[in-house]
């Protein structure tokens, strides 16, 4: 459980973190925009991770919770990709 909620506190710190913006990206609005998404993303899963050891049974709580993770995580890496291409 404590791992899920770490992973939900340092994702939604890194949205609040002011970072230069890169200037060869596709601007200053959608980069901003990209990294929200990814910050939401992954506090989501971690949430999800953390709900997932305390609501279901012990022998299926890891699958679950690394599921729920996994899924979170290949949005992020799905949504940089997209950005990436269509620049």
């Amino acid at each position: 459980v404590s791992t899920g909620l770490l992973v939900a506190w340092v994702a939604n710190l890194s949205s609040k973190r002011l970072k230069p913006i890169d200037a060869a990206s596709c601007g200053p609005e959608g980069e901003q925009n990209t990294r929200r998404f990814s910050a939401i993303t992954i506090t989501i899963g971690g949430l999800l991770y953390a709900i997932a050891w305390i609501a279901s049974p012990l022998d299926h709580a890891l699958t679950i919770s690394m599921v729920a993770l996994g899924c979170t995580v290949a949005l992020v890496l799905a949504r940089c990709l997209a950005v990436r291409v269509s620049r």
